[in-house]
């Protein structure tokens, strides 16, 4: 009786723990959100967005940040028994390393910037130590202005890059309720390559679309967008931006929590 009551406690506790992490929060300085330019595939984004939750607040310098696979995949609802997880977030971690992206500067300059600079993976303990690169320490650290923060959660079950970039980019422009940006602005901030979706039809259908259900449903914000046009074609999308209340908020948490656990099943890492 004892132990089953000690396992009860322990799966309780780790329970809490799990959506403890989840909840953590990612915060960005709103130029590394808004003037950068990069290509990351989903499971990219959201493990650079694991690391970026790490930092506390108040931290001056970036710290080596430990994390085991085996507790990624519980809080990020991935089949860590399917074998494969390992070679997978290995090779994901080295496109985050080799992978650069250009960033733009206030004076008219564009500046190179590195997510990480340094990963090391302990193959018998199961745990990955990552250093942030030195780079991103103005946009990371002790932010005390302009900057965006949202819970992990928000963006751990979607399904789509574009959806949690265009959520990134809403979220920073939450105070000013919306923007109005240009197609090809559309296609930069969210890292649409120029040969793939090259008719704003196809981008509407297979990005803005998606990401508006992902976004309306999952996260703490809801948009809503229209289309401006020059002539015949579409050239900007003025995009609505509202902050859900409490009662909405709670109702989406629910939603991805319950989407979690089919994520496990239909999108393995």
């Amino acid at each position: 009786m004892a132990r089953k009551i000690d396992e009860l406690l322990m799966c309780k506790s780790e329970e809490f723990e799990i959506k403890q992490s989840r909840n953590f929060e990612v915060v960005k300085a709103n130029a590394l959100i808004q003037k950068t330019r990069y290509d990351l595939t989903l499971q990219e984004q959201k493990l650079i967005l694991f690391v970026i939750q790490k930092i506390k607040p108040g931290d001056q310098e970036f710290k080596q940040y430990t994390f085991s696979i085996q507790d990624y995949c519980k809080i990020c609802e991935i089949d860590y028994d399917n074998g494969k997880n390992y070679q997978n977030i290995k090779k994901a971690l080295l496109k985050l390393r080799n992978k650069g992206f250009w960033m733009k500067m206030d004076n008219g300059s564009e500046v190179t910037m590195s997510w990480l600079s340094k990963v090391r993976i302990w193959q018998r303990k199961g745990t990955i130590d990552v250093q942030l690169d030195n780079d991103l320490k103005p946009y990371l650290l002790d932010l005390k202005e302009f900057f965006t923060k949202y819970k992990y959660l928000y963006v751990m079950s979607m399904r789509s890059s574009y959806s949690i970039r265009l959520y990134e980019y809403l979220k920073s422009v939450e105070n000013q309720h919306g923007i109005i940006l240009t197609v090809d602005e559309i296609r930069e901030i969210l890292g649409i390559g120029e040969k793939k979706l090259t008719k704003w039809y196809d981008i509407r259908r297979k990005v803005i679309d998606q990401a508006q259900k992902e976004i309306n449903d999952l996260t703490d914000i809801m948009f809503k967008y229209q289309t401006l046009k020059q002539g015949r074609s579409v050239h900007e999308v003025a995009f609505h931006v509202f902050t859900k209340d409490d009662k909405t908020k709670t109702i989406a948490q629910k939603r991805v929590e319950k989407r979690l656990k089919r994520v496990k099943d239909e999108y393995p890492f």
